[in-house]
């Protein structure tokens, strides 16, 4: 695996519709990308993640969590204090 610049990882957040077309549900074809069906989505995921594994370990959110939970320079807030700055 590469370094990153920054030190960022990439982190995408995916939707239910991010692999569901129009062609499978019809009556959701307001919501943006709709119009593409469920094939190409899936492809295109596929595309996606692959290209992205080839540099990165793909973890859950949940295995993210943990390794920032382990040993991150993440900072946390005592919420007694946040509620100070008020």
């Amino acid at each position: 695996m590469r370094p990153v610049p920054g030190g960022a990882e990439p982190s995408f957040l995916l939707h239910p519709l991010d692999f569901l077309g129009g062609d499978e549900v019809p009556g959701l074809s307001f919501f943006p990308g709709m119009d593409l069906s469920t094939d190409f989505k899936l492809s295109f995921f596929d595309q996606v993640v692959g290209r992205l594994a080839a540099d990165f370990r793909i973890v859950t959110m949940l295995e993210h969590a943990r390794r920032v939970a382990k040993g991150s320079d993440a900072r946390t807030r005592d919420p007694e204090a946040l509620r100070a700055v008020r």
